[in-house]
């Protein structure tokens, strides 16, 4: 069901394909971006039946894991999931 909500979260995981993965109401919401411990400011545009869908509107906190990109064209391309996270923590 299409919807249209803003809520704050915090990134808690990645999927499979390196999306975020935050909480709400008991729901995990797939992102399309974060870093986890980023607390972003998210716009819900898809609730089924045991998730949310949601997109990004901007980062309110950054993580710790949080690191700058090495390609100054990551955030636009979005071709490579990891580059703005650390590993070796």
């Amino acid at each position: 069901m299409r919807i249209d909500k803003n809520v704050e979260v915090e990134t808690i995981d990645f999927d499979f394909k390196g999306n975020g993965v935050a909480k709400y109401e008991g729901k995990a919401i797939f992102l399309n971006g974060g870093v986890i411990g980023d607390t972003v400011l998210v716009k819900l545009t898809n609730e089924k039946k045991g998730y949310y869908k949601g997109h990004i509107l901007k980062t309110v906190r950054k993580s710790k894991l949080r690191i700058k990109s090495k390609c100054k064209h990551s955030y636009k391309c979005g071709g490579c999931d990891f580059l703005e996270y650390e590993y070796n923590r």
